[in-house]
C-alpha cells in the first residue's frame, strides 16, 4: 500500500504480513475466522497520541474487532469512531499491538473502549486520560478499603501522578463537577 499522507513527524501505524513485510494500517493480510494480526506503532517522538477508528469496512457484520495493547495489557473493542489515547516513550517495542478479528462469540473480551476513563501504569507513574475530553477538577487514588493513596487538584483531561505502591487492587477516582468517574487497576 502507498504511504499515507501526513507530516513527517506523524507516527506510523502498520500491520505485518510476515516478519519483515510491513503494510500501512489501511491494508490487512487475508482475514480468516478468528484472525490475529500484529500491528506496529512507530512514533517519531515520545508523547500522547490519539488513535481514531474510521471506515471499518471489508469484513462481515458479525466480526468483532479488538485492539490489544501489549505494553499496557489492555484490550479494546473497536467500533466506528472509537478514539483511544496512545502514550509512547523512547525504546517502546515497535510491535506493540495485536488486532483481533473474531466471529466466535466465545472469544469476546471483557474490556471495551467505551469507557470514559483510561488508566495506564509505567515506570512508577499513573497516566490518566479522559476519552470525553472533560477537564478533571480532582483526581485521587484509593485502595480497596477506601484509604486515599494519592490525590491531586487538576484542570486538564490528562494527568500524570507518582505511584509507587505494593501489589494490589487500586481505584482511580476522577471528579469533574458533580460527575465522579472510577477505574480499577492492578499493581503487580
Amino acid at each position: 500500500a502507498a504511504d499515507l499522507p501526513g507530516p513527517w513527524y506523524a507516527p506510523l501505524l502498520f500491520t505485518r504480513s510476515s516478519d519483515t513485510l510491513r503494510m500501512q494500517v489501511n491494508t490487512l493480510p487475508p482475514l480468516e475466522e478468528n484472525t490475529d494480526i500484529t500491528m506496529g506503532f512507530m512514533p517519531v517522538q515520545s508523547g500522547n497520541f490519539i488513535l481514531k477508528v474510521t471506515e471499518m469496512t471489508g469484513f462481515g457484520p458479525d466480526t468483532l474487532v479488538y485492539l490489544e495493547d501489549l505494553k499496557w495489557d489492555q484490550m479494546y473493542l473497536l467500533t466506528e469512531g472509537t478514539t483511544l489515547p496512545l502514550l509512547s516513550f523512547p525504546g517502546d517495542e515497535i510491535d506493540r499491538f495485536v488486532l483481533h478479528f473474531h466471529t466466535d462469540p466465545v472469544s469476546v473480551y471483557e474490556k471495551k473502549a467505551d469507557k470514559s476513563l483510561i488508566v495506564n501504569k509505567y515506570d512508577g507513574k499513573l497516566y490518566i486520560f479522559s476519552l470525553e475530553n472533560i477537564a478533571f477538577d480532582y483526581i485521587f487514588v484509593t485502595d480497596l478499603s477506601g484509604r486515599v493513596i494519592n490525590s491531586k487538584a487538576v484542570a486538564t483531561n490528562q494527568v500524570v501522578m507518582d505511584f509507587n505502591q505494593p501489589s494490589g487492587v487500586y481505584i482511580v477516582h476522577a471528579v469533574q463537577g458533580a460527575r465522579h468517574l472510577t477505574e480499577k487497576f492492578f499493581q503487580f
